[in-house]
């Protein structure tokens, strides 16, 4: 009996769907200038949407579960972490015996610099906009537009 490795790569598919999926969200990444912080804050983001009432904001995750979710490592969870801490969006605090990471997302901060970032690229465009229509012929400025 032939082999046409049909069954293999229906298999290797459905661990891949098992997997699970891990929401990108692109504009996250631009505002916060950085991938990977915009990778690692798409997924607080998430958690933060499914927590259970009176934990005020506050998740735990493990550097592990993080790993699993976004294939991060720990330096790179540890700079995408700073990251967002340096840019207010993002409270870290130890609790519990023994002692574990507890994670908050300062939404409002998040929500105020995805208006900041839209702000921005709008007079971006609105200012190569202007540029284009100041260019001709092979993108050389005409000197009597200059």
């Amino acid at each position: 009996m032939e082999h046409d490795g049909s069954a293999e790569i229906e298999l290797i598919l459905n661990l891949l769907i098992g997997e699970g999926v891990v929401a990108y969200q692109r504009g996250l990444a631009r505002a916060v200038g950085c991938h990977s912080a915009g990778l690692l804050l798409s997924q607080f983001w998430y958690w933060t949407q499914r927590l259970p009432d009176g934990r005020d904001g506050w998740f735990h995750k493990t550097m592990p579960e993080i790993e699993y979710e976004t294939v991060m490592g720990r330096r790179e969870q540890d700079t995408a972490r700073k990251r967002l801490r340096d840019l207010g969006l993002l409270e870290e605090k130890r609790m519990g015996q023994p002692a574990k990471l507890w994670f908050k997302l300062n939404r409002s901060a998040v929500v105020e610099l995805l208006r900041k970032d839209v702000r921005q690229r709008n007079q971006q465009n609105s200012s190569q906009d202007s540029l284009q229509s100041d260019l001709q012929f092979g993108d050389f400025r005409q000197t009597r537009l200059a």
